[in-house]
């Protein structure tokens, strides 16, 4: 009677340690289904808002009567940096970007940036001693039209990649889609000539740092 009792706690208690592992298996995949999710959503969105804002290209000539332009290009550089990162460097890191825009309707523009974060890591940055958060997004842009400048603001999706060298030694890459928002100012120089100002925040889904924030100025020419 006594080994049938010592079996059956035994059992009760394999049974109650596997319990908890488990639950923690099945958050697990949870987590890892939610995060597939919405990257599958994001690639989605990401490739249809690029479709719709392409073929909002066509009604050109309703931009081109309120605008003199209809053809943007900008070069610009400030900093920036993560807001999540662990160790955290700060938010004086370079960071530059080239943008292109085509006016689509009025004060209305679709905008192509493509730019760089460096992270010098000082004294690490996450898992690296050093990376470079790169990408290309696009989005739609609206403006606010003043006599000598304007501004507004702008919503899009993007394709990021972040290379780094690695504390431990080595090298890593990483890449995924991301979501951009950013308030943009255009301060007339010429007709053709401004300077611009931008300041954004990026939410990427990569394995590290998620939430960056960038701050740049510099000229754009417009045609």
């Amino acid at each position: 009677m006594k080994d049938e009792n010592d079996r059956r706690y035994t059992c009760a208690s394999g049974a109650e340690g596997r319990v908890p592992r488990q639950t923690e298996e099945i958050a697990l995949r949870l987590k890892h289904t939610t995060r597939n999710a919405m990257r599958t959503a994001a690639s989605t969105a990401f490739l249809l808002s690029g479709i719709v804002l392409i073929g909002a290209g066509a009604p050109l000539t309703a931009a081109e009567q309120t605008d003199s332009y209809t053809f943007t290009l900008g070069l610009l550089g400030g900093v920036g940096g993560a807001l999540d990162a662990d160790p955290d460097p700060g938010l004086e890191e370079r960071s530059w970007a080239l943008a292109a825009g085509m006016i689509t309707a009025p004060r209305t523009l679709v905008v192509m940036r493509a730019g760089r974060l460096e992270i010098e890591g000082a004294p690490a940055f996450e898992r690296f001693a050093q990376a470079d958060l790169e990408y290309v997004n696009i989005a739609g842009e609206y403006r606010f039209a003043q006599p000598t400048y304007d501004y507004g603001m702008y919503l899009g999706l993007g394709y990021y990649q972040m290379d780094g060298a690695l504390l431990a030694g080595g090298s890593a890459s990483d890449s995924d889609v991301g979501i951009v928002l950013g308030l943009t100012g255009d301060f007339d120089v010429t007709r053709y000539l401004s300077v611009i100002g931008e300041i954004s925040g990026h939410y990427v889904f990569l394995d590290d740092a998620n939430i960056f924030a960038m701050a740049n100025i510099g000229l754009a020419v417009h045609f």
